[in-house]
């Protein structure tokens, strides 16, 4: 997730220059046509399910931040010890869950290169919520005996995965 997340920052800068350069060079009416261009395949895109800010904003984003921690709970059975990690990360989970909806946008920016800013943002608070996640569930993990682990390792996996190849059997 976290190489995913770089590389569509990565992404992000490598077009920012020449597209800021690009909207730059375009007159005041193409700039106007250009904005209203973007902002109707906003509006379709927040009708469909496809691409742009809208979908770095969705429930389905923050997902990896909402850990099914009571079905994990009761999964695993947790001793004391892991009962503590556990908590740790259900408190990271939360943080991390907060920080990504204060990142999103209360509207779509107007011109192109604010709509990057803002995916640019979003991006960013997306890789910090997985480095405040990953520690806490690393040390909860680290805590867990094998057979634990082993009932962990499957949880989120579609019925009919093998453990071992992740094919389906």
């Amino acid at each position: 997730m976290d190489k995913r997340l770089n590389a569509m920052v990565q992404a992000v800068q490598i077009i920012r220059t020449p597209f800021e350069n690009f909207y730059n060079a375009l007159t005041e009416e193409q700039r106007r046509r250009f904005d209203v261009m973007g902002g109707r395949r906003t509006q379709a895109r927040q009708a469909g399910p496809d691409g742009g800010l809208e979908n770095l904003c969705s429930p389905q984003a923050e997902s990896f931040t909402q850990l099914p921690l009571q079905r994990v709970e009761e999964s695993i059975r947790p001793t004391q010890q892991q009962q503590a990690a556990l908590n740790d990360l259900r408190t990271a989970s939360a943080k991390a869950a907060s920080e990504l909806q204060a990142s999103c946008p209360s509207e779509t920016p107007q011109t192109p290169a604010d709509r990057l800013d803002a995916i640019t943002k979003r991006l960013d608070a997306m890789i910090q919520a997985e480095k405040t996640v990953r520690p806490a569930l690393d040390a909860f993990y680290a805590s867990l005996t094998d057979e634990q682990k082993a009932s962990f390792n499957v949880m989120g996996q579609p019925r009919g995965l093998s453990q071992a190849s992740g094919r389906a059997d």
